[in-house]
């Protein structure tokens, strides 16, 4: 498995304070299936969070030295989670920002409680761009909250959307996970990420989490989350999309909920 969204370079976010810290993140999710990554510390305007370009493919250079002696087999590509503004396109060009291992593909994110009333407008204008907006953990945004009317409309104006791990597994509570499994059923999921900032008690492993969802939406769209996609976002290709799952996970939920 390919994570497209890990916040594992240190000190200049969220994530792990120290270069040790980060490693140790690296390990875990290497143990746990993982053998491919995209560093995406939050680039967030007029805040402490504002770490540049040019910074964060320093120091994606740094970390992958070092994981050849601690973590071998392990590699770590550069990129961002950009907090939603309006001058994505400005701080692109200007290499301020990046995009997930310099491909079309750029994560954006929006408040936990809000929707801006610019979204639409600039998920359209990265677009004009020639970039491919992807929308990080929409399924923990409490006005989204199964809005899957909104979800639809942005999928079919290009917009892709990635889930987290965690989401699925209750971390979040059984509201997110109602949602996010809800998404999953119907189709309107493109990847599936840790968003890991630390050693993370919630990700067991790809295998187990390959096998719950493989329950939920059944095997060949698992793959797609798992495999196929975060490739092919790697590789700079086209995506593809999971189907509609069968009517008895739907009854499934029916009688769980």
């Amino acid at each position: 498995m390919i994570d497209i969204h890990c916040h594992l370079l240190w000190g200049i976010d969220d994530g792990p304070k120290t270069l040790d810290d980060s490693i140790q993140v690296c390990s875990m999710l290497k143990n746990r299936g993982i053998s491919r990554v995209i560093a995406t510390p939050h680039y967030i305007v007029d805040s402490t969070y504002q770490t540049n370009g040019a910074s964060v493919i320093s120091m994606t250079e740094q970390l992958n030295k070092a994981l050849l002696q601690k973590v071998p087999g392990f590699e770590v590509k550069p990129g961002m989670e950009v907090f939603m503004t309006p001058d994505i396109i400005d701080l692109i060009k200007c290499n301020e920002i990046l995009t997930l291992n310099d491909t079309r593909y750029i994560l954006i994110e929006t408040s936990m409680n809000s929707i801006p009333n610019y979204m639409e407008d600039v998920f359209y204008k990265i677009q004009l761009e020639g970039y491919i907006p992807i929308f990080a953990h929409p399924e923990r945004n409490s006005k989204i909250y199964m809005n899957f009317n909104l979800i639809e409309k942005l999928i079919s104006n290009g917009v892709l959307i990635q889930i987290n791990h965690d989401s699925i597994m209750g971390k979040y509570g059984k509201n997110v996970k109602r949602f996010t499994e809800s998404l999953l059923q119907k189709g309107l999921v493109h990847f599936i990420a840790t968003d890991t900032h630390y050693v993370n008690e919630y990700f067991k492993g790809v295998e187990y989490f390959s096998e719950f969802l493989i329950e939920l939406i059944g095997k060949e769209n698992a793959e797609i989350l798992t495999d196929v996609n975060p490739l092919r976002l790697w590789n700079n290709s086209e995506v593809v999309n999971i189907s509609v799952s069968k009517k008895k996970f739907f009854l499934k939920e029916l009688f769980k909920f």
